[in-house]
């Protein structure tokens, strides 16, 4: 029994360790892993397209085919040619729209903020002060390229180093714990 606990803890041990491998390289190099993400990405649309377009002409010669499977195995691998070319641009977009998120959050603060004020409220200040620094990161976030991804990759390692934590806590023989479903 307890072999088979061991065995049952191991498997969150090595995907906790991977992702921390993963979110170090993240936060490390982010513009190399976004590039290599839309890079595998765009090269899987192509991959399926051209999967696409060899059915579609197997399927032709058989005299069964429709042009509608010809025009999608075309645009998907026309998308897959512009994400492999677009790599800054996705990025950029990205970074935009979760820092544009942010901004959008933080300005709406600031407006509640200074209505507690018209109203008084004893808590105006503290709204104030959160939503300008919720602003500055929202556009900071705009601005810095990969300060997303690397954020990302800092809470990847994080959460990566607490689930190992687990393990080794859970792991100790004299505290292992049995969980049976009552069925």
């Amino acid at each position: 029994m307890k072999d088979k606990i061991t065995e049952i803890l191991k498997t969150p041990l090595i995907t906790s360790i991977l992702l921390f491998i993963f979110g170090a390289i993240l936060f490390i190099n982010p513009a190399d892993i976004i590039k290599t993400v839309t890079i595998i990405l765009g090269g899987i649309l192509i991959l399926i397209g051209f999967i696409r377009l060899a059915n579609y002409l197997g399927d032709k010669k058989k005299g069964i085919y429709h042009n509608s499977d010809l025009n999608y195995a075309i645009i998907i691998m026309t998308c897959g040619i512009i994400i492999i070319m677009c790599t800054d641009i996705i990025e950029f977009s990205l970074r935009l729209i979760m820092g544009g998120l942010i901004l959008y959050n933080g300005i709406n603060r600031l407006k509640l903020s200074m209505q507690l004020k018209d109203i008084n409220a004893g808590t105006w200040q503290g709204h104030l002060i959160i939503s300008i620094l919720i602003i500055i990161i929202g556009l900071y976030i705009i601005l810095k390229s990969n300060l997303i991804f690397s954020g990302i990759g800092l809470f990847m390692m994080f959460y990566a180093g607490l689930e190992i934590a687990l393990y080794f806590m859970n792991n100790k023989k004299d505290k292992v714990i049995i969980i049976k479903n009552k069925h």
